[in-house]
């Protein structure tokens, strides 16, 4: 029996849903992953709201049941999946190198940035003016949903440009206006943006022949994604002297630089993918 990573275990399901075999339909099959994604995080934590004021010790249990049957059931994906195009060494260092440039990486890293502070400060600035959190989460996700199924997003300079851009218009609102539909809106455009860039970097992912480096490919992803999110207050707390509305739109300037790369320079965004 083959060892294998955990890394490997919870990214392996992408690298099925877009194996080679099934080129026609790998768009259709992230769409559909970001989709299902979408929906968990948008309703996840109602149900999990619902469990706790009925029992923290039954949403304790269901929590782990569900973590057992996902770390199984993946294990035996993982284990029955073999990487039969792979002839390549996967380290880490080395899908960086031959496969990605680190340029879309560190945009993603820093696009997750607002993210994380979105989910950190927004809460709290809603309700000091009295605007209900989740209406702004539910336009976020329609549109991050509806970005699976309208947008054909490439890997290119202009395409990222164009999402950094209404990003930013989309914080900027936030910051600036405090009317319900200006707000709301934000939501839906910062969604549609957040919803594309996903859908991008997991197509160009798919593009990879080789079944190893494309695992390790979803996985470096995540982990950008993650790291982005779990950095934000270190990189928005020189901004905390200020009110708390501008630390939203101040939170875009780390993706504002890629403009300026994207502009002057010759830098290829993705080897052997779409060129800027």
């Amino acid at each position: 029996m083959k060892a294998f990573h955990l890394h490997k275990i919870l990214d392996t399901p992408l690298t099925f849903l877009t194996d080679s075999s099934n080129k026609k339909k790998y768009g259709e099959n992230i769409g559909q992953y970001n989709v299902m994604t979408a929906i968990s995080a948008a309703i996840g934590p109602e149900i999990a709201n619902l469990l706790f004021n009925y029992s923290i010790k039954f949403l304790l249990f269901i929590w782990l049941g569900g973590c057992f049957i996902l770390l199984i059931s993946n294990g035996l994906i993982a284990k029955h999946y073999s990487f039969q195009n792979s002839n390549s060494n996967s380290s880490v260092i080395n899908f960086i190198k031959a496969k990605s440039s680190i340029v879309p990486l560190l945009l993603l890293a820093t696009i997750s940035i607002t993210y994380g502070t979105i989910i950190g400060y927004l809460p709290i600035y809603f309700e000091r003016i009295s605007v209900s959190i989740g209406l702004f989460y539910l336009f976020f996700w329609m549109a991050y949903t509806l970005a699976q199924f309208i947008t054909r997003i490439k890997g290119t300079k202009s395409s990222y440009a164009v999402i950094i851009i209404l990003m930013t218009f989309s914080l900027a609102l936030v910051s600036f206006q405090n009317n319900f539909f200006c707000l709301y809106s934000a939501g839906f455009i910062y969604g549609l943006c957040y919803g594309s860039i996903f859908k991008s970097y997991y197509s160009q992912m798919a593009l990879i022949k080789d079944e190893r480096q494309k695992n390790n490919g979803y996985g470096i992803v995540g982990l950008m994604s993650y790291v982005g999110v779990g950095l934000a207050q270190v990189f928005t707390y020189p901004f905390m002297k200020l009110p708390i509305q501008y630390v939203f739109v101040l939170s875009a300037i780390y993706t504002l630089p890629f403009l300026l790369v994207f502009a002057f320079t010759k830098v290829k965004i993705w080897h052997g993918g779409s060129a800027g």
